[in-house]
């Protein structure tokens, strides 16, 4: 922020850029992995270095304010800035690091990050369920009876099995802290057993595992996900998205984070609700605190004011009136633990900068007994709540924090209000629902920024950026994931389906006003080469793997195929058969263009 950029500024411009081929070497070079990697200990370890410090000059200052050769409060805020304002890019790391599919990457990016480590994740239960689902469909549809497994993987499926079927904390069951607990300690010391046996050798014996103990374990552990899901339904008809465990001397206890937007997204994607529910959800997410008006679009999580410096380490007057070795301490005026302001608001003493550092004083203390050690310790976890600190989400208000709007998970809303109202309508939902639910995607896709005015959106709306917070315009730019789900939530929109290896168009979210008025030119490209074509009024077009496809209004359904030699075929039953389908995914030039006539009434 001061160096560098002169530095920067002093060398110039390079203006050579890097030939793919020394792009793919530097890729490659295991210097360039190893400094990135290195980025994340140096980070660490400076601003440890910088909180050491500042604890250290203000209790210096505090304890002798003349202190010699130091320079009071004023040094400690410029350090304590500064390094905030360095330190601030190792979100970027950290959440680039997280997107890598290799192990390292990922916990360089959690340490990176400060991930808590108490958290349990209703949104990563929601998509097990999904994957759950999608394995019943591919087991239903396997003509094998039989799997040939190791005799390791055979044994702790089996033990699994019995345990999800025999335990006591089934859903529906012993719901309570020990029951949880009880499941717990029985599932990880299994898979403690198994780990040792897999790490001591595989023994090279193989078993069968039939289909059928494949289906009910499959079986049995979405019931499972299910009972969990729908005990994470709120009081307003929203899920939770997260959750914190607290494990404890009477079991496990699960404490509740705020709602957030992700676990809205992912509880519409794992297929748990039927479609009436589905619409309730959407419709209760635009009145709820995740909503906001003034960008007609999601935030991540609710804003909120955080407390400032003053108003933190301020233990609850009630805590201390219910306990009497807390009142006799403050009382004397001379406890080692805690000490009273001039405003008489209670405090504990700021040398205890950690939970540790409170016990390790109490341990030492002869004086004070295990009960009135405890509950120091217990109002100490009251007071600065640890355990629910979750990084940028709770403590800023850029990046992706508080009361800001993360536009890749709007996309992912979108994509997941489009798949919901799809799926309702080829399962045959009323009209109600399904209108209601087409209402509710164009409410969710109407808030991107590509709808947008460039002064509310804060930019151009055809440009990717990461977030919007609540006092600025859109910030970092970049090609993040919500390019992927927009292109995804495109193509359900226009009504590409494909399944069991067949194509078929069913655009019953598509909306009148992208049809030609009158006759135009559509521009496009397939197979490198830029071309055109005049379309009459009432159509459209659009191309996928680089044939175009052209929608005509009409009063029925129809399908039509051009080929490379301009043979025209008629399509039964309104779909490309696997044999055309496999022509259009490998792009082998086979199919010239795409004719579908669909229903006027199916349009918006």
């Amino acid at each position: 922020y001061g160096l560098i950029p002169v530095l920067d500024l002093a060398c110039g411009r390079d203006g050579i850029n890097l030939t793919p081929e020394q792009e793919r070497r530097a890729e490659r070079d295991p210097f360039f992995k190893a400094l990135l990697y290195l980025t994340v200990p140096i980070y660490a370890a400076s601003i440890y270095a910088v909180l050491i410090t500042a604890g250290l000059w203000i209790n210096a200052w505090a304890s002798e304010p003349s202190s010699a050769g130091y320079g009071g409060p004023l040094a400690t805020l410029v350090l304590v800035a500064g390094a905030a304002l360095f330190h601030g890019t190792l979100i970027n790391v950290g959440h680039e690091l997280g997107h890598s599919g290799k192990k390292l990457d990922r916990r360089a990016a959690k340490i990176a990050n400060a991930l808590v480590g108490y958290g349990l994740s209703v949104v990563t239960l929601c998509y097990l369920r999904r994957y759950l689902r999608l394995l019943e469909g591919l087991l239903a549809a396997s003509p094998a009876g039989d799997f040939s497994v190791t005799e390791e993987v055979a044994e702790v499926f089996a033990a699994l099995l019995a345990l999800l079927r025999d335990s006591s904390a089934r859903p529906g069951t012993d719901e309570s802290p020990a029951g949880r607990r009880d499941f717990m300690d029985e599932a990880g010391l299994l898979m403690e057993r198994w780990r040792e046996r897999v790490y001591a050798g595989f023994s090279g014996e193989r078993r069968p595992l039939s289909q059928e103990d494949l289906g009910a374990f499959l079986a049995v552990a979405i019931e499972w996900v299910d009972g969990s899901i729908a005990r994470n339904r709120r009081d307003d008809g929203l899920f939770h998205a997260y959750n914190l465990m607290q494990p404890g001397p009477d079991g496990v206890v699960i404490n509740r984070l705020d709602v957030m937007l992700e676990g809205q997204a992912a509880v519409l994607y794992s297929g748990f609700l039927d479609p009436e529910e589905s619409l309730s959800l959407l419709r209760q997410l635009r009145h709820s605190d995740l909503y906001r008006e003034d960008q007609d679009s999601y935030v991540l999580y609710p804003d909120r004011q955080l407390p400032t410096f003053l108003e933190k380490n301020r233990i609850s007057e009630a805590l201390i009136d219910a306990n009497d070795f807390a009142k006799a301490e403050l009382d004397s005026g001379q406890s080692a633990y805690l000490v009273r302001d001039v405003d008489g608001a209670a405090h504990f003493r700021a040398r205890f900068r950690n939970a540790a550092m409170l016990a390790a004083a109490l341990q030492a203390d002869a004086g004070v007994d295990e009960p009135s050690a405890q509950w120091l310790l217990d109002a100490y976890e009251h007071t600065f709540d640890h355990q629910r600190f979750t990084g940028r989400s709770g403590g800023m208000y850029k990046y992706e924090g508080l009361g800001c709007i993360y536009w890749h998970m709007v996309s992912k809303l979108v994509l997941a209000a489009a798949e919901v109202a799809m799926e309702a309508d080829h399962d045959g939902t009323s009209a109600d629902v399904f209108e209601g639910l087409a209402a509710c995607y164009r409410e969710a896709r109407e808030g991107l920024g590509l709808h947008k005015s460039p002064s509310r959106y804060g930019a151009f709306p055809t440009d990717a950026y990461s977030h919007t917070p609540g006092f600025a315009g859109v910030q970092q730019p970049g090609l993040t994931g919500q390019v992927k789900e927009d292109v995804i939530a495109r193509f359900t929109q226009l009504g590409v389906v494909v399944e069991k290896g067949e194509t078929r168009f069913v655009p019953r979210l598509l909306e009148a006003e992208e049809f030609f008025t009158q006759p135009s030119v559509w521009h496009y490209i397939t197979q490198g080469q830029a071309r055109s074509m005049t379309l009459p009024a009432g159509t459209m077009g659009f191309t996928i793997c680089g044939v175009p496809v052209i929608y005509r209004k009409g009063e029925g359904q129809a399908l039509d195929l051009v080929d490379s030699e301009g043979r025209l075929h008629e399509m039964e039953d309104h779909r490309l058969d696997a044999a055309w389908s496999r022509s259009l995914f490998s792009r082998d030039g086979r199919i010239a263009e795409i004719r579908v006539s669909i229903p006027e009434s199916w349009l918006r």
